[in-house]
C-alpha cells in the first residue's frame, strides 16, 4: 500500500527542518526533491532546480541550473545500488571565483523496491568543511568525474 498523504507530507517537515542540504533523485536522474538549505546551498529556486536532470558534462564553461545539476550528479556506482561518499563542487556562483568553489562531502544512498531495481538516489551533502585531497579513497570526486 502506497503511503498515506499525511505521512508524505509529515516525511517532507521533517527533512524541511534539516540544515544539512538534502536532495533526491528519481531513476530518470532528475530532481524531485530539494529542501530548503539545499536550495540555499546551491543559489537556486525550487522551479530552477525541480525537473533539472543531473548528467555528468566535461565543460568547465557550463553555467546556470544546468551546471549546479551537472555537479549534484551521483557517481554511477549509485544508480547501481551502491551506497557512495564522493565529493561535490559547485560551480562558482556569478561574480566570484574559481576559488570559491569548495568541495563538500556527499553520502548517495540507491532508493530501491523490493525487487532489487534503483528507483532513485537520496544524496545528504555535508555542512562542514572541504573534503581533504585523496581522504575519500577509491570514490571520485566530482572534478574527476566531470
Amino acid at each position: 500500500m502506497p503511503p498515506s498523504r499525511a505521512s508524505a507530507n509529515e516525511l517532507a517537515r521533517l527533512l524541511e527542518a534539516v540544515a544539512t542540504p538534502v536532495y533526491v533523485l528519481n531513476e530518470e536522474r532528475k530532481i524531485i526533491f530539494a529542501h530548503q538549505a539545499c536550495r540555499d546551498w546551491t543559489g537556486l529556486t525550487s522551479e530552477a532546480l525541480l525537473g533539472q536532470e543531473c548528467r555528468y558534462h566535461s565543460s568547465a564553461e557550463a553555467s546556470g541550473p544546468a551546471a549546479i545539476a551537472a555537479a549534484l550528479c551521483p557517481p554511477p556506482d549509485a544508480f547501481l545500488g551502491h551506497r557512495v561518499t564522493a565529493g561535490i563542487t559547485l560551480p562558482p556562483r556569478e561574480g566570484e571565483s574559481p576559488e570559491a568553489a569548495v568541495e563538500r562531502r556527499a553520502e548517495f544512498m540507491p532508493l530501491g523496491d523490493r525487487g532489487g531495481s534503483v528507483r532513485g538516489v537520496l544524496t545528504i551533502v555535508s555542512t562542514g568543511a572541504a573534503v581533504e585531497p585523496g581522504e575519500l579513497g577509491a570514490d571520485a570526486t566530482s572534478a574527476e568525474l566531470h
